[in-house]
């Protein structure tokens, strides 16, 4: 087993440092961006040889192990036969996850048959543009912005929120398709301004088209929209994942398909998927609950 773990990295490294010589240079930081290059690629007269070799032995231990993901027509072994490697695993105790009762024996089998339908058919996932909020429910976000740090009693009804480090989102009954972020931090504003907001949905942007372009089929970037609220401050209206956010939860996914003997080459992929999306998008914020892997098995990216 600690053969086949090391084996799974091996590629790794030299599709990150091929992802980062290809990325290009941002003109509003050409002089860093340019003395940056200069040292990938001086480094890289030392590491690609390493990189390259690593890379070759990990290919070939894969195709000796002779690994695959399975076909989703085929019957999955029970629990017994396993071993404590994938349902067992994600429905331990020592996760903390909550899954529903009536799939303690079947959840992550689910997951496992959708993961692999995905390898086959290598669809991204859908991306429907937003549409701008009617009047009656952005004065309801207004009032709840107004009112982000009362008790949740306080709240309009039909509002729910959480709360996360840098913001506070609102989940509104009427929208459910939608969340709805703004600020935590008082200012002038009393939230996001406009150019912070636009900032906002411009990176998300330019995250999507980043996955369009590489074909990362298996990274979703849900749609943002900015809109002014009552105040005067802004919001960013995003897509909502199909996922369990909750970082404990999200722990004990990953750890599942990466013990799952029948889920490595999704993970593999994922994993490579995400080292470039990271080394091309400079992304920062890593963590499981910000890269939830969404019920579809798609990992849903939210922060940069």
């Amino acid at each position: 087993m600690a053969i086949k773990s090391i084996s799974r990295y091996m590629e790794y490294p030299l599709e990150l440092y091929q992802a980062e010589i290809n990325t290009s240079i941002q003109e509003n930081h050409y002089y860093l961006e340019t003395l940056r290059k200069v040292v990938v690629y001086v480094l890289g007269i030392v590491l690609y040889p390493t990189f390259t070799i690593l890379s070759l032995i990990g290919k070939g231990i894969k195709l000796l192990e002779g690994e695959a993901c399975s076909s989703t027509n085929e019957s999955h072994p029970t629990s017994n036969e396993r071993g404590p490697t994938s349902t067992d695993s994600l429905t331990n105790s020592n996760t903390r996850l909550q899954l529903d009762p009536n799939q303690q024996t079947s959840g992550f089998i689910s997951y496992e048959e959708k993961t692999c339908a995905l390898m086959k058919s290598r669809q991204p996932a859908p991306s429907l543009p937003l549409s701008y909020p009617p009047k009656e429910v952005i004065k309801i976000i207004s009032e709840a912005n107004d009112l982000k740090f009362k008790s949740n009693t306080d709240l309009p009804t039909g509002i729910t929120r959480i709360d996360a480090p840098e913001h506070i989102c609102f989940i509104y009954d009427k929208t459910p398709e939608v969340i709805y972020k703004v600020s935590r931090f008082e200012n002038e504003f009393n939230g996001y301004d406009k150019e912070q907001a636009t900032a906002y949905v411009n990176q998300a942007n330019h995250a999507r088209s980043i996955c369009e372009q590489e074909g990362l089929f298996l990274l979703q970037v849900p749609h943002s929209i900015a809109i002014e609220l009552s105040n005067g401050s802004y919001a960013i209206v995003q897509g909502k994942a199909n996922i369990n956010g909750d970082f404990e939860y999200q722990r004990g996914l990953y750890r599942s398909f990466l013990a799952s003997e029948n889920s490595q080459e999704y993970i593999r992929e994922l994993f490579r998927q995400l080292a470039i999306f990271t080394a091309k998008f400079k992304f920062a914020d890593v963590k499981y609950n910000n890269l939830p892997i969404t019920k579809e098995g798609y990992v849903a990216l939210f922060d940069g």
